[in-house]
């Protein structure tokens, strides 16, 4: 049944969001980490849910599906980033190696807690509150760390909130321009009309 939740939560997920991909990459790589993190939560949680035991499996599988929808729908967008020579296919083969070194060294360190823990529940949470935190601030990290050039939503607004200010700007430049040139014509008259006076 959770796998079939999985399946059909991938699907409603890539049919509802699937055309925000392109624009909002960062975003999405993003999204796809922290969800993932949510349906490992979930994973821990289900063992102490009891009555809402499959309930909360089939949410970390629909979890980690999206995980899956959102991560390969960026990861070509993403692979084009760091080809900058068109070399694509070099940048998969390594991106799948750093994935499976970083697996198999996740694998050994889980196992060496798994060792040292005896089986403590406060020691298993203690530590996936730890690699979670750690897991979450290298990826901000690294999503932050990109310059994707596109202009999405976000970056839009931006640009259309600084012409309007450079617009505000140069207009108040203007009216200050104009009310000194009034001021000065104003100060010539007078001038005038005080030679003049002092003439008569």
């Amino acid at each position: 049944m959770k796998d079939g939740f999985g399946m059909l939560g991938s699907l409603v997920f890539a049919s509802l969001c699937g055309s925000y991909f392109d624009t909002n990459v960062k975003s999405w790589r993003l999204f796809a980490d922290m969800i993932n993190n949510v349906g490992l939560f979930l994973d821990m949680v289900a063992p102490l849910s009891q009555d809402y035991f499959l309930l909360v499996v089939c949410l970390a599988t629909v979890s980690k599906a999206m995980c899956g929808v959102a991560a390969g729908a960026t990861k070509a967008a993403l692979t084009a980033h760091f080809a900058l020579r068109g070399n694509n296919a070099d940048v998969q083969a390594k991106e799948s190696s750093q994935e499976v070194a970083v697996t198999l060294m996740g694998l050994m360190f889980g196992s060496l807690v798994t060792l040292v823990s005896d089986n403590s529940l406060t020691t298993a949470w203690f530590w996936f509150i730890v690699g979670t935190i750690v897991h979450v601030y290298a990826n901000y990290s690294a999503v932050k760390a990109l310059r994707i050039p596109t202009l999405n939503m976000s970056r839009f607004a931006m640009l259309w909130d600084r012409y309007k200010l450079k617009q505000q700007q140069q207009q108040q430049q203007k009216q200050q321009q104009q009310h000194n040139n009034n001021k000065n014509n104003n100060n010539n008259n007078n001038n005038k009309e005080n030679n003049n006076n002092n003439n008569n």
